[in-house]
């Protein structure tokens, strides 16, 4: 019998390839680290105001790349301001390709979930978001209220801005929680213009030059943290390709990938 082929899918038309020295990390400072995670210099940042994020920011006939505030904690920091958060949030809202789970800590977003269609009741949104979100922590809906104006207010932030957007950006507030290692890979996505993709080797070739690990190790460690990004779109993950060619893997999907590089090419 012969071997079922394989099919690739294709990347969208009017998506351009950006190479490694395009790649400019707005602002970005590494946070003198090994990709094993070891001895990391920087373990948080922004925690205190002043560090920012450059995120896209779409709307009818609109498109700008505007920097949010963004504070960075390590996973174990995380666990604990937990504990002692005043407000725990979680919300569903539309976006142009899937409806979207947001969650907050203190008013502040930390992870993004890609839900399937019809599937808006907290006990399937939570089970999704334990099968495509590890960084959201077991039991947090039991804990968290329920607030789908708050989850609202993003996606019209992310997908329905304008020139006078300059309120809802004021109002969306960022929390990237990984180690120093993943948060400078997801630095470096951000860096990735719109309706372009990029090789997962050009992300390790970007930061490699700051690192002594060889570059098979980097290239992986690279690959497993675009994998874990906590925060898709807003942090674009979906603009990394394989080199091999085709859309590669996507937590949503090839299809959510395809639509995602579809809305933001779109003129």
């Amino acid at each position: 019998m012969k071997p079922r082929e394989i099919v690739k899918k294709p990347i969208p038309p009017r998506i351009r390839r950006v190479r490694a020295d395009e790649l400019k990390p707005d602002d970005f400072k590494p946070n003198g680290f090994k990709a094993d995670g070891s001895k990391p210099e920087s373990p948080e940042r922004g925690l205190n105001g002043g560090s920012t994020l450059p995120v896209d920011l779409f709307g009818k006939a609109y498109h700008a790349k505007r920097r949010l505030p963004c504070a960075e904690v390590t996973p174990q920091a995380f666990a604990q301001r937990l504990k002692s958060a005043e407000t725990l949030a979680w919300g569903v809202a539309h976006a142009p390709f899937a409806e979207v789970a947001y969650c907050f800590c203190d008013d502040e977003l930390f992870a993004v979930g890609f839900l399937s269609e019809g599937r808006r009741a907290p006990e399937a949104v939570e089970e999704q978001l334990g099968e495509i979100r590890r960084d959201v922590p077991a039991g947090f809906l039991g804990r968290a209220r329920r607030d789908d104006a708050l989850a609202r207010r993003h996606s019209e932030g992310f997908f329905h801005a304008d020139e006078n957007s300059a309120r809802a950006e004021g109002s969306i507030k960022l929390l990237l929680v990984g180690t120093p290692f993943q948060r400078d890979v997801w630095r470096a996505l951000a860096s990735i213009p719109a309706a372009s993709v990029t090789f997962y080797s050009d992300i390790a070739s970007c930061l490699h030059k700051e690192s002594d690990t060889p570059a098979k190790n980097y290239s992986r460690a690279v690959g497993g943290a675009v994998g874990s990004n906590p925060l898709p779109w807003v942090v674009p993950c979906h603009r990394v390709v394989p080199a091999q060619g085709g859309l590669g893997n996507f937590g949503g999907g090839a299809n959510l990938k395809d639509a995602m590089l579809r809305f933001e090419s779109t003129p």
